[in-house]
This record gives structure tokens, sequence and C-alpha cells, in this order.
């Protein structure tokens, strides 16, 4: 069953963890006495808020710190319309950062309110408004903490509505997140279990294991609430794993038990061994534990679980005043589970669309990305043909030049026959010199260099068609991607096109390179297209930070930092 409760109470931990800079645009006031309540909020929350309501004012940046502090020390959201008039003031300045955040509170409020639906719409919105005005470079710091927790709110709606899919994307997201900052081992450890959760009870046991294992691993002390629940997770999963072997994991579970230090962590003990006797069939071990969880806990899920077995195992016993007993409480969660249902559909719904959006957006910028990159290309090919040309005719015309000039040393000479004859061939010889480097001036116009047909090569147009449809994220584990990696055939003929098209780009690059190594050239090939580190990280099956480090390589071998495309259409 799933702990709401905790997932709360986490929530609230990793927001008083948070270290908040303040960001400034132009036309916001941003007080020096605001921007210091906004640091003492960091470790005295209390204090913040009793400074706030010491002194009232109309200030917007006020209204958001005033929510915030309200939301950190449990209190109700008593100043909505002053905050959505903060939202409305900040979203009109272009202040990302504190426009989110009030998005972000006003859903806290939504959530207070029980709107769930609307809670998520402002949720998503503080995460649009992020990662349309910040680069990926640049949501580092507080900025990743904040998305982390955006996302860990999303995490707790979609967790309790058993929506497992939605759950672990989010959880997946939030985690490239705690990578980006130094997130404390506990708040990771409890991400990584509750992702496992979800696996787990999508029956996908070795993603459950592989996220449980985790969990446990990066936890250095094994005397926390973190570490048992997923110590005890990882036991009933063996059981699922291996029936055979449940009397073990009842042992594990007991002593678990005993190590327990809050009523809901002993009851979610107690409601995991009687499932295990449940499933085996062996109902008076399953009621015994069943009947104190119904009887002694105070936690709606894990008495609602435990009445449902309870009354079928006592339903088979004719026990007919018990199963009144327990029909009778299980009845309002009928009309629970209907409407729980419908805001299932609203909110796959809502999570449909804002991925959607985030598409569109990623096209949107690509088509930009490859005009941009076209106009160049032309512009290059353009100068480089204009070169060319220049080039030959100015030859030509001192091959001319050298030519007559000799004819008249020829004929000055003609008198004397045998140095006559030496200065011929010395003649004919320089003269053949100047007429074959005419020549090879005039072959290398024809040996040009031809951008747009790299780009319309089949295996060209094949990755590009299937970077577009796909949409690779760089917040996705690029095992994910597996089916769309480029094969070892695939990546031949993509160096064969460069080399057709690109004036034997490959040999060049190397030779003028001979540090890069074989797999650099691939990525360099691939960077002739156009395409961000995501996408190569999914073509090539290699982990997102590995390629922005070959990345970082390539360029600082190259010598270009902030142009690479250009350095390398020049070596073409």
């Amino acid at each position: 069953m799933k702990r709401s409760g905790l997932i709360g109470a986490f929530l609230f931990l990793v927001l008083a963890a948070c270290h908040r800079p303040v960001e400034t645009c132009h036309g916001a006031s941003l007080t020096s006495e605001m921007v210091a309540i906004d640091s003492l909020m960091q470790t005295r929350p209390d204090s913040a808020l009793v400074q706030l309501q010491a002194s009232p004012k109309e200030d917007p940046y006020y209204q958001l710190l005033l929510s915030e502090a309200l939301y950190k020390n449990d209190s109700a959201q008593l100043n909505r319309p002053e905050l959505l008039e903060a939202m409305a003031h900040y979203d009109s300045l272009g202040c990302p950062f504190l426009s989110a955040r009030c998005h972000y509170m006003n859903g806290v409020g939504y959530y207070e309110m029980d709107s769930v639906v609307e809670a998520c719409q402002e949720y998503f919105k503080a995460l649009e408004i992020m990662e349309g005005h910040y680069q990926e470079k640049d949501l580092v710091g507080y900025k990743a903490k904040f998305m982390a927790l955006t996302l860990l709110r999303l995490i707790d709606v979609f967790s309790n509505l058993y929506l497992h899919e939605q759950t672990i994307y989010w959880g997946q997201l939030a985690l490239h997140y705690y990578q980006k900052y130094e997130s404390p081992s506990r708040h990771v450890a409890w991400l990584l279990d509750e992702i496992g959760s979800h696996y787990d009870m999508m029956e996908k046991l070795d993603s459950a294991s592989f996220y449980y294992s985790n969990s446990m691993k990066i936890l250095t002390d094994t005397n926390n609430i973190t570490y048992r629940i997923a110590a005890g997770h990882t036991a009933f999963l063996t059981y699922k794993s291996n029936p055979a072997n449940y009397d073990s994991c009842i042992l594990r579970l007991h002593k678990l038990l005993e190590l327990a230090e809050s009523d809901r962590e002993y009851f979610s003990g107690l409601l995991s061994i009687g499932e295990i006797y449940y499933h085996e069939k062996l109902y008076d071990s399953a009621a015994h534990y069943l009947s104190m969880v119904f009887e002694n806990s105070d936690r709606v899920g894990l008495k609602k679980q435990a009445a449902e077995w309870l009354l079928e195992i006592f339903g088979m016993n004719n026990q007919l005043a018990e199963c009144h007993e327990y029909a009778n409480y299980l009845a309002p969660f009928a009309n629970s589970e209907e409407n729980n249902s419908a805001l299932r559909s609203k909110l796959t719904n809502l999570c449909f669309n804002y991925e959607q959006n985030i598409i569109l957006d990623d096209q949107q910028n690509n088509k930009l990305i490859r005009k941009r990159n076209g106009f160049i290309l032309l512009g290059t090919i353009f100068i480089l043909t204009t070169g060319f040309i220049i080039y030959y005719f100015v030859n030509k015309k001192k091959a001319k030049v050298a030519y007559y000039t000799l004819r008249i040393k020829q004929s000055a000479l003609s008198g004397r026959l045998k140095q006559s004859n030496k200065l011929l061939r010395n003649t004919s010889k320089q003269l053949n010199e100047v007429l074959n480097e005419a020549n090879t001036m005039s072959n290398q116009t024809n040996n040009t260099v031809d951008f747009t047909s790299y780009l319309e090569s089949p295996i060209c147009l094949q990755i590009l068609d299937t970077v577009e449809k796909q949409r690779f994220k760089s917040k996705v584990d690029c095992s994910v991607y597996k089916a769309h990696a480029l094969n070892r055939k695939q990546i031949l003929e993509l160096r064969k096109a460069a080399d057709k098209y690109l004036a034997h780009f490959t040999v060049k690059i190397k030779r003028k390179y001979p540090s890069l190594r074989e797999d650099d050239v691939v990525f360099c090939c691939l960077y002739l297209l156009g395409l961000k580190n995501a996408d190569i990280s999914a073509l090539l099956q290699k982990a997102y930070p590995t390629v922005c480090e070959r990345d970082r390589k390539i360029r600082k071998i190259i010598g270009s930092e902030d142009n690479l495309i250009a350095a390398l259409k020049t070596i073409g």
C-alpha cells in the first residue's frame, strides 16, 4: 500500500533543505529586507513567518514569501488572492524563476483545497516556465532543486492514484535533477525506493530489484526508516520471485518489525507478513496479522487493504458477522474509487498534453536550428566556391605570363644552340610545372564540399527522421532508446557519406588532429547533422554524461569551444 503521509513528510524536508538564491529582473521590487527574510527561511521558517506577519506589505515578493512561509510552517494558504496578483505581476514582467515559484505555491493552495487537477496544472506550468526560459546547463543549484521539488509534488499525486508509468517517468526526471546538485543521499534513496515500488506493482520485478538495491547501496547509515522500507520491499520481492522461501522472507520482515520506530512503519510490516500468509493460503495466520492492522492502525490505506483480505478470508469460512463488519467499512470506498477513476483519466490526459507540448516546442526549436544551419552551410559553400574560382583564374593568368616570358628568352638566346637547348629544357620544365599547378587547381574546383548532398544522403535522412520523430531526452536513460541505436553498418554508411560528399572528411580530420579516436570521428559526422548530445547519446547508446565529456574533449582538440559545427565544416 502507498504511504501518502510519508511522501508529504519527505516533500517538506526537501523544501526546508533548499538553498534559495533570489532572481532579479527589470521592474521587480526586491528589497534587502525581503531578500534577508528569504534567506532566513532556509533555516528558520518559523522566524521568517513571524517577521513577515509583523510587517505586512503590498509587495508581490512579500506575498510570495508569505505563501512559502505558511506552507513550510504547515499552515493554510491564507493569502491566495494576493498570491494570484503576485503571480500575474511576475508573469507580466517576464521573471521566470519568481513566476515559477508563484505557480508552484498556487498549486500547493489548490492541493490543500483537494483540487488535484488544478494543482497539477500549476505544477506543470512551473515546469514549462523553467524549461522554456532556461537551458539545461542553467538548471543547476537551487533551480535544479526547485525542478526536483516540483516533480516530487507530481510524484505524490500520481503515486497515490497508482498511475505507475507516470510516477516512474516523473521519478526518473527528478533523479536527473538530483544529480545536478549535491542532493542528500537519503533523498535519492527514498526516490529510488519509490520508483522501485511502482515497478514492483507493475510486476516488473527485475527493474524493481534494481531500484531497491541501489536505494540501499547509497545509504551509509542503515539505521533509518528509508533503509528499512527498502529492505522490507526487497524481502517481499524475494518472496514474489521465489514463493517457496516464504519462511525466510517472513523472518526478515519480523527482524525489521523489531527496529520499527513508528506505528506506520510497524503496521506496514504486519500487513506485508499478513499478505504473504494470505497468498500462501495460510488463512489463520493471515487473519491474525491482518486483524492487528485493521483494529489498531489509523492509516486508511492499510486498514482498507487489510479489510479486503479479511472479508475474503472470513467469507470463505461463512463467518457472516465479521464479513458484515469489513463490508460496512469498505462500502464508502466504492464511490471514492469511482471518483479516483475519473481523476486518473483527467490527470493522464493532462500528463499527455504536457508531453505533447514539450515535443512540439522541441520540434519548433529544431526547425529553427536546421534553418540556421542551412543558411550557414549555403554561405560556406558560396564562399568556398568563389574562392576556388578566383584562385583558378589568377593562377591561369600567371601561367600565361610565364609562358610568354619564356618565349622571349628563347628568342634572345637563339644564337647559342647548346645553351638555348638547355634553356629550352628548363623553360619547358618550368612551363609544365605551372600548367600542372593550374590543372591541379582546376581539378580542386571539381572536388568541392557538398554539405547539402551529405544532409540528403539516405543514411543522414534516416538519422534526422529518427531524431525528429523520437525526440530523445537527456533526462532519460539511453538504454530506453536501444531500439533506435545505430548499428555498425549504419555507422559505416555515415562515414562513407561524409567522405563522399565532404571531400574525404574522415581522412582529413584524422590527419589534421591525430589525437582524435575513430569513434570521435563518428561523433563529428553526427555533429555535422546538427544533432544534440542527447540525440547522440541515444543513437550511439552511450550515457549522456559520457557524451558531454566527449563533446568537451573534441572541442578542446579542435580548438573550437563556441561553434564546433562551423569548425568541422571548414575541415570538410
